[in-house]
């Protein structure tokens, strides 16, 4: 290959040199590769607000963070929505529930006696302890629901060795 001699300013070519010695290359390549970057990229040298990468980056990051804010708007947030409906129904089915589960129990007794009475009161005794428990848990949702779903987990489960 034969070699050939650019004529280049002065300052051009300290700042040249400084660009070879950062990327520990000779000047030649460092020219070459600068050559062939702007062939690759399409990018004018002279025009550098058109077509500046880092112009291009910004643009796109704004187009990222767009598409999620809408995404966040158009799915999440109705999501999230219908889950904590969906979670209101749920405590007043269980609520709901409970009060049937205390009614038919107190009926029952009344209506046995002997050793099944005894064994209807200890059921009713362990199920309202049990109920007790789920009433628990449901006020540690409730208290911890403006707190990260890592940080509910991790509150919920550390009550379940209790």
């Amino acid at each position: 290959m034969k070699n050939k001699s650019i004529i280049i300013g002065e300052k051009t070519h300290s700042e040249l040199v400084k660009i070879a010695n950062s990327h520990s290359s000779t000047l030649g390549k460092v020219v070459e590769e600068m050559i062939y970057y702007f062939k690759r990229t399409g990018i004018n040298p002279n025009d550098t607000t058109k077509d500046n990468p880092t112009a291009g980056m910004k643009i796109l990051d704004k187009r990222v963070v767009s598409f999620f804010k809408k995404q966040e708007s158009d799915i999440l947030k109705p999501m999230k929505d219908d889950i904590f409906k969906c979670h209101e129904e749920n405590l007043s089915a269980v609520k709901s529930l409970r009060n049937d589960i205390y009614e038919r129990i107190d009926s029952l007794i009344e209506e046995h006696e002997g050793p099944q009475k005894n064994y209807l009161l200890l059921i009713n005794d362990k199920s309202k302890k049990i109920l007790e428990k789920l009433n628990e848990i449901e006020n540690e949702i409730k208290e911890y629901k403006n707190a990260g779903f890592f940080t509910k987990l991790k509150r919920l489960f550390g009550h379940a060795n209790k």
